[in-house]
């Protein structure tokens, strides 16, 4: 299919190619193709030109009427989805409503058949429903207590990406090897969460709160990391290349252990020097006595 795909359209594209030249150079093009010259009034042969004359009107409404019902699919399409979509999500709250009031899920032991269940239905709606209801179904197993420390459910694998955590609050969250890629976190409160292993690339963090957290061995390529405090952030083997860092703060011992390209260490080195004279401009501001 798709090679027919490409075929047609090599095909459109050369057809349109060569009648354009047609059009720029028409000394060049067949008899049949020219305009009807008004000046000459004698009989002549039909030309492409009053072919499309009977043709354009009738082109333009089956065109249109194909555009048309081609909108009307895809707006029939995407609200089935987002139907399908909406019911998937309920199921998914009734069916661990029913785990938690229920069969008492926080009292199971680990590796139960409860708990397995809660694991196997979260990470298959996060891969079938859409961002926001992501974020809902997150917040919920948060808000249940399943993934802060010592969690009943482990997320490990489970598909966030482009999910909308833009000022969630997830406190101590426990959600390693979660792939979070061009996840929306900007001002999001992670305190002591535990994202270590997870894929945070492209991931939007600006002025997250990451006291605690803990980042080791995660990708954070490409992520937005602009005044967020990193200061007090654990990130060992983080790999940082092509992160924006504009704003955020990394000490000495933090910049031995992640992994950034020579761009960043220049660019951070840059911000060192100048905090040290915006800090040494100010002491000479401060009269002596005030010190």
């Amino acid at each position: 299919m798709k090679t027919t795909k490409i075929i047609f359209t090599v095909l459109l594209g050369l057809l349109i190619g060569i009648i354009i030249y047609w059009i720029i150079f028409p000394a060049r093009s067949p008899s049949w193709f020219g305009p009807y010259d008004q000046t000459n009034h004698s009989s002549r042969a039909v030309t492409l030109w009053d072919i499309l004359d009977l043709l354009i009107v009738p082109s333009i409404l089956v065109i249109s009427a194909w555009l048309l019902g081609t909108i009307e699919k895809d707006a029939e399409r995407n609200i089935q989805t987002d139907r399908q979509r909406q019911e998937t999500l309920e199921k998914y709250f009734e069916r661990m409503s029913d785990l938690l009031l229920k069969t008492q899920l926080r009292e199971q032991p680990p590796n139960s058949e409860g708990r397995i269940l809660a694991r196997t239905w979260s990470l298959s709606v996060f891969r079938t429903l859409d961002s926001a209801r992501k974020a809902e179904v997150l917040q919920f197993i948060y808000e249940s207590n399943l993934i802060g420390k010592n969690p009943i459910l482990t997320l490990y694998g489970a598909n966030l990406r482009s999910c909308n955590l833009e000022k969630a609050v997830l406190i101590e969250a426990e959600i390693r090897g979660a792939y979070f890629t061009n996840t929306k976190m900007s001002g999001a409160n992670l305190k002591g969460a535990n994202l270590s292993g997870s894929d945070l690339r492209n991931a939007d963090l600006r002025k997250a709160f990451l006291e605690d957290t803990d980042l080791s061995f995660t990708f954070l390529n490409g992520a937005n990391l602009s005044h967020a405090n990193l200061s007090m952030t654990k990130l060992n083997g983080a790999i940082l290349k092509g992160a924006i860092l504009w704003g955020s703060y990394l000490t000495k011992e933090q910049r031995d252990v992640v992994v950034l390209s020579k761009t960043q260490l220049i660019l951070l080195a840059f911000l060192d020097v100048l905090a040290f004279l915006k800090k040494f401009e100010l002491k000479k501001l401060i009269p002596s006595g005030k010190r």
